[in-house]
């Protein structure tokens, strides 16, 4: 598989190196994230709810009754005794407030929901990432021994 007991060596090294770097970003996610895995169990149900009202069709039909609210508006205030005590000039400003606030919201659950799912996923990797990454450093320094051992044999046999 390698020409020479140099690239052995050199292929452990990359090993060795490759995994420990592997093995240090995936300890360094589960003792950041280790401790907030119950409450990001807990989080997700709510999210997942949140999210399916946020994109429900009741939640477009509220979204479309805020847009024709200044339409609504403009009747309410021709109403002579209501409209007298309305200031129909602010309520295109209330209704925008809402929709974006609507949007915010939608907006919101989306990134929660794909945030904690991310950090689930990256927590339920972690533990066996680290194992695989501890085995594949104890191959590559197993690979290292051998190819150092030969190394030494082949230079006592030049003497």
């Amino acid at each position: 598989m390698f020409k020479n007991q140099e690239e052995k060596r050199f292929a452990s090294g990359l090993l060795i190196g490759f995994f420990l770097a592997t093995g240090l970003m995936f300890g360094l996610i589960q003792l950041s994230l280790g401790p907030y895995y119950g409450t990001l169990m807990n989080l997700k149900p709510q999210l997942e709810i949140a999210y399916a009202i946020t994109h429900s069709d009741a939640y477009a039909g509220i979204q479309v009754l805020v847009g024709n609210v200044n339409t609504a508006a403009e009747a309410i205030a021709q109403i002579p005794i209501i409209g007298e005590g309305m200031d129909a000039t602010k309520v295109p400003m209330y209704a925008q407030a809402l929709s974006t606030f609507m949007e915010s919201v939608r907006g919101f659950t989306e990134s929660g929901l794909a945030l904690v799912n991310f950090e689930i996923m990256l927590l339920q990797l972690a533990i066996p990432a680290i194992l695989a990454s501890i085995v594949m450093i104890a191959v590559g320094a197993k690979m290292n021994a051998e190819a150092g051992k030969k190394a030494k044999g082949k230079k006592s046999r030049k003497k």
